[in-house]
């Protein structure tokens, strides 16, 4: 793998204070020259292209020493440029750049925004460069720069250094130098994967304490809100309850307050009348303090009548209330008493024969029923004694039917636990909500998938804008250099426009205003260009003006006048044609050049003889053909005219450039805001991308718990399925046991229908026997109740006559008691009156006391 240098560009770098380009046509070149040239710095520019990043290694001491640094005529400058071409026509570069037929590396140092390097016009890193030309045998180091002292050098060196240069040659270096990087690079993985899984580590125990904390703090929040709504509750209750205080005591000082302000009224008037009797009475102060101790006796007195008042006037009412109830009560003892004594008089002198006979009928009836209840108990006796053995047979089978029911019980009971077991598993199987989680899995999934393709339309666009970016960063870099290059041409230009004005300044005059110099004539045809300047001689110094002047001086060796060009002429000879075509000039040398013809060829003889006197013939080599000889024409003022086209071909040159750099500058300013808007759009698809990222990640997160949320309820549902399996597996041995249970059963209620048929039989029998007894026994004690009844009813009366006559004696008695406290109750009534009076007689005492204080 190898490239060939084709040529050197470089501006600023150094001596090269102009655009300078070296080209380098064969395998081998060698570069000489004398001391000064740049031929050093020729080669220390390409080390300096390359990556030599040492000013010492580029003769400096430092990288601001590469700028060329001026001189007495030119300033310095502030950035230099280097670049190098490469031929890579047989692809033999590795990597993208291989499909390039041609190479571009150039290297930009600024004194003040550092260094930049490029690849192809596209900005990159000095690595990248480096990296291009391992084993290609070039590199800032490499042995195919040779300058001065590196032969011996090289024959000086020591075999490490030398196998170094054998290595460089052979290709080795490049991958040595990529198993070193490697060999890094899986040393900085490993310590990295290390401190990652420190890191993880540390992550996972902080993760496990922030678990518990979430769980703290979402316990701690729902009981926060619990608090939070009790607390509100019981606020809110605290306050209606406030509330309703708070409206309750307003109500109740209302009336206070309106009183209170009836008090002050008061006292305040008492006060005034206070005043002015301790003003008017001061001499009555013993009397009334006297009067105020009898006073306040007679109110103590006064207070404790009153309270005896009114416990007395309460016990009147009391004793009156009880007066009216025990007369109300008298009154209906009395009359219930006359009642009962009327009832009981009539009730028992009519009973009382009537019941006496109906007693002794019922006791015949009784003595025949009871003998023939005797005879039929006797017939009993035997059917039952019949009924006793079946009956016994008949609980030998009940006892084997329900051993028998006992077993089918116990079987369905153990397959009734079986289904309610069965209900159990397939509530919690319902319970299962699988068919939820997959569906949110499936959601989950949607809404993945759905990230992940705007993921992928975030990716193709940020790559689309990252494209457009760096098409347009190439275009911002192509107008950067085109701007330089076009700068570099202008300044160029500029300085050779205004070399060739001073040298032609020295020359030709400088002409007043509306005075046309000729040595702005121009020359159509360029071969002309050196006869015609030789013909016009020294009128190249003269002027044409629009008029002949008033004055003409005589340092101007030519003076015209402005006229009309000439008519055109017929030329004699076709190879010939007038002077006046081959020029762009006023119309006096247009006159003067109106009688000579141009050939390329001399005249023959004949054809000068054919020239009238004042016409001649030139050459192009400056010769002037007359009819009379023949004129070589020469001139001090060579390369008037030459100059003259090249300062107007350069003017008519810079305008466009001009024009053509201010273009490119404004594409330069829209092209660095494409740069910066398609920057910030693809920070934007950027910021969107991480966005996406981070929800597809979360995403990815959730469905990786609800798999395995939906695994787990999955292996519950299989082990509840085969739990259930296992039931019904029991439950189906349990249908059998019942079924065989069912059949002995079945056999053991045919064996107790046979025995009921024969025990109805005999029950019936008994029955109707049974039915005859229970009449007779019916009617037996129908007859005993009867007489039962007589007999309680014959008691009954003549305990109701004892009762009532005591009733009657205890009323008498309480009829005595309740007149004896009436009278007592009287008595009372008329010493309390009395007392009455006397509270009256104080009170009017008081109100006479009263009328004394106030006269």
């Amino acid at each position: 793998m190898s490239v060939r240098l084709k040529s050197i560009k470089l501006a600023g770098f150094k001596s090269f204070a102009e655009p300078t380009r070296l080209d380098f046509p064969g395998n081998i070149t060698c570069i000489v020259g004398p001391n000064g040239c740049g031929k050093s710095n020729t080669l220390d520019a390409i080390r300096w292209v390359m990556g030599e990043s040492a000013a010492r290694a580029l003769r400096g001491g430092e990288m601001n020493d590469v700028l060329f640094n001026g001189t007495a005529r030119r300033k310095a400058v502030s950035q230099c440029s280097v670049e190098l071409i490469f031929d890579n026509s047989d692809h033999r570069l590795k990597g993208a750049w291989n499909r390039y037929a041609e190479l571009s590396v150039r290297r930009v140092h600024h004194r003040e925004q550092g260094t930049q390097y490029y690849l192809n016009a596209q900005r990159c890193r000095r690595r990248d460069i480096t990296a291009l030309f391992d084993g290609t045998g070039l590199g800032p180091r490499s042995y195919a720069l040779i300058g001065q002292g590196n032969i011996s050098h090289i024959i000086e060196s020591r075999p490490e250094q030398l196998r170094l240069f054998l290595e460089e040659a052979a290709g080795v270096g490049y991958y040595r130098q990529r198993r070193r990087e490697t060999q890094s690079r899986l040393q900085t993985t490993q310590e990295n994967l290390a401190q990652l899984q420190i890191q993880y580590n540390t992550w996972q125990t902080q993760a496990e304490q922030l678990k518990q904390q979430c769980e703290a703090a979402e316990r701690y929040r729902t009981l926060s809100d619990e608090i939070a709504q009790l607390s509100r509750w019981r606020y809110q209750l605290q306050y209606q309850s406030l509330s309703d205080k708070l409206e309750a005591l307003n109500q109740r000082l209302q009336p206070l307050q309106q009183a209170q302000g009836r008090h002050v009224l008061q006292a305040e008037r008492l006060q005034k009348e206070i005043l002015l009797v301790e003003k008017q009475l001061p001499a009555q102060r013993q009397i009334i303090s006297q009067l105020q101790r009898q006073v306040h006796q007679l109110d103590k007195t006064l207070a404790l009548q009153r309270a005896e008042q009114t416990r007395q006037q309460q016990e009147i009412q009391r004793l009156e209330t009880e007066i009216d109830a025990q007369s109300q009560q008298l009154q209906a003892i009395e009359a219930q008493r006359e009642q009962l004594q009327r009832n009981h008089d009539d009730q028992a002198q009519a009973q009382l024969p009537l019941l006496s006979q109906q007693l002794h009928q019922a006791q015949q009836q009784l003595t025949a029923k009871e003998a023939q209840l005797r005879q039929a108990q006797s017939r009993s006796q035997a059917l039952q004694e019949q009924i006793h053995a079946l009956n016994q047979q008949l609980l030998a089978a009940e006892r084997q039917r329900d051993r028998h029911r006992q077993q089918l019980e116990q079987a369905r009971f153990k397959a009734q636990q079986i289904k309610q077991q069965q209900a159990i598993i397939q509530q919690r199987l319902d319970a299962l909500t699988i068919t939820a989680l997959e569906d949110e899995l499936n959601q989950r999934q949607r809404e993945k998938h759905a990230c992940h393709q705007q993921r992928q339309q975030l990716e193709q666009t940020l790559t689309a804008h990252q494209a457009q970016q760096q098409q347009a960063q190439q275009q911002l870099e192509t107008h950067r250099q085109q701007v330089m290059a076009l700068a570099g041409e202008l300044t160029a230009l500029s300085a050779e426009l205004k070399g060739l004005r001073q040298a032609q300044a020295q020359v030709v005059p400088t002409s007043a205003e509306g005075v046309k110099l000729l040595a702005q004539i121009r020359v159509q045809v360029p071969q002309w260009q050196a006869a015609i300047e030789a013909w016009l001689g020294q009128w190249l110094q003269g002027q044409v003006v629009p008029d002949w002047p008033e004055e003409i001086t005589e340092d101007i060796p030519f003076l015209g006048v402005d006229v009309p060009p000439p008519s055109p002429k017929t030329p004699p000879y076709a190879d010939w044609r007038p002077l006046s075509e081959l020029l762009q000039a006023p119309g006096c040398i247009l006159q003067a050049a109106s009688t000579i013809w141009c050939s390329d060829q001399p005249p023959s003889p004949t054809q000068l003889r054919a020239l009238s006197p004042e016409q001649s013939v030139l050459t192009p080599e400056g010769r002037l053909w007359h009819a009379y000889g023949v004129e070589y024409l020469h001139t001090d003022l060579a390369g008037v005219l030459a100059r003259q086209a090249r300062i107007q071909s350069l003017e008519e040159q810079l305008q466009p450039l001009q024009r053509k750099k201010a273009q490119l500058e404004a594409a330069l300013v829209q092209a660095e805001q494409a740069v910066q808007q398609r920057r910030a759009q693809s920070q934007t698809f950027k910021d969107a991308l991480r966005e996406q990222s981070d929800r597809h990640h979360r995403l990815s997160l959730e469905i990786e718990q609800l798999q395995q949320q939906l695994n787990r309820q999955r292996q519950e549902r299989t082990q509840l399925q085969q739990q259930l399996q296992s039931f019904a597996a029991a439950l189906q041995g349990h249908a059998h046991t019942e079924a065989e249970a069912q059949q002995a059963l079945k056999k053991a209620q045919n064996h107790i229908e046979a025995l009921d048929g024969q025990l109805e039989q005999l029950k019936r029998a008994y029955q109707t026997q049974r039915q005859s007894i229970t009449v007779l026994e019916e009617e037996v004690s129908t007859i005993r109740s009867e007489i039962k009844a007589l007999s309680n009813k014959v008691e009954t009366l003549k305990q109701e006559e004892a009762d009532h006559r005591q009733q009657l004696a205890t009323l008498q008695a309480r009829r005595l008691q309740l007149a004896d406290a009436l009278a007592q109750q009287q008595t009372r009534l008329k010493t309390l009156e009395k007392e009455l009076i006397d509270e009256g007689a104080l009170q009017r005492l008081q109100q006479q006391l009263a009328q004394e204080q106030q006269t």
